[in-house]
């Protein structure tokens, strides 16, 4: 561990009837200010990935390192060390289980959430935790490489898996954990008929309506996701005429760096300075 950092290993509840172990780790500056930290930045990943995401790692030790704040990064159900099952439809689990890495970090460490930041099929689960009324108000909500076109989808399946899916009803994909051991990854054809199906127009809407200051990202070069889904957030948060200002819905195209930000600064300094915005806000009480 960098000397800059200290490193927490902490474990949650699932919110799930089963109630299995969800796993996190907590990043602190190793010289914390005079006073205990209030605030937390919470880091999800994306699709198949975990919270050990060199992308998440790097923009983690970013934000700890140069705004001073702790940073939290977890393992969706399924992902990396959590247990679980994981299926490709569980967007709304996930962003129940952000709900409760809020909370948990809230009554174990006293810590309030300032910010989300999700990248990729996390970029969605922040979304959806914010728009959800239900769950804890998160001032900052940042999107990285978002999906708006759930229909858009990458050619993600070879020719015998599609028939797996069309006759089976799913395939299965096998991946290395950390640890060199295999994990399974069901693609069932229900999940991904519903996820094509989800609503992201309402989706960001509703997060317009909770009054929370969203901030876009995506590098023009991205060949996952299509640029124009971008401006597709803008125009459906800005829909909300009447309860939200222009200047909440911020919108950063990257000149390049891919679906994962090779161009690290391109993303960091805008997401730090925004944090610092919104920090001030809370203190002054606007």
């Amino acid at each position: 561990m960098n000397d800059a950092l200290r490193e927490e290993r902490i474990t949650f509840t699932a919110p799930q009837n089963d109630a299995h172990q969800l796993v996190g780790t907590l990043w602190s500056p190793s010289s914390p200010p005079t006073s205990p930290p209030e605030w937390v930045i919470i880091l999800c990943h994306g699709l198949m990935g975990d919270r050990q995401s060199s992308l998440l790692k790097s923009i983690a030790y970013v934000l700890t390192t140069q705004l001073g704040l702790p940073t939290f990064r977890f393992d969706f159900t399924g992902n990396g060390e959590s247990e679980g099952e994981w299926d490709y439809g569980n967007y709304e689990q996930e962003a129940a289980e952000l709900e409760a890495a809020v909370k948990a970090l809230k009554e174990k460490q006293k810590l309030e959430t300032l910010a989300t930041i999700g990248h990729s099929r996390g970029a969605t689960v922040v979304c959806l935790h914010c728009g959800n009324s239900s769950y804890t108000k998160i001032p900052l909500v940042v999107s990285l490489s978002g999906r708006y076109d759930m229909t858009h989808k990458p050619n993600r399946f070879s020719d015998e898996e599609k028939h797996q899916l069309d006759t089976l009803g799913y395939c299965d994909w096998y991946r290395p954990r950390h640890d060199g051991s295999m994990r399974k990854y069901r693609w069932k054809k229900a999940s991904i008929e519903r996820i094509m199906a989800m609503d992201t127009r309402k989706m960001t809407e509703d997060c317009a309506r909770r009054g929370s200051k969203l901030m876009f990202v995506q590098a023009r070069d991205d060949p996952v996701v299509q640029l124009s889904d971008l401006y597709s957030f803008q125009k459906a948060f800005l829909n909300v005429k009447n309860t939200v200002k222009s200047d909440d819905c911020l919108i950063l195209e990257v000149p390049h760096g891919g679906h994962s930000f090779s161009d690290l600064d391109a993303v960091t300094l805008p997401i730090i300075n925004e944090c610092r915005r919104v920090l001030t806000s809370i203190r002054e009480g606007k």
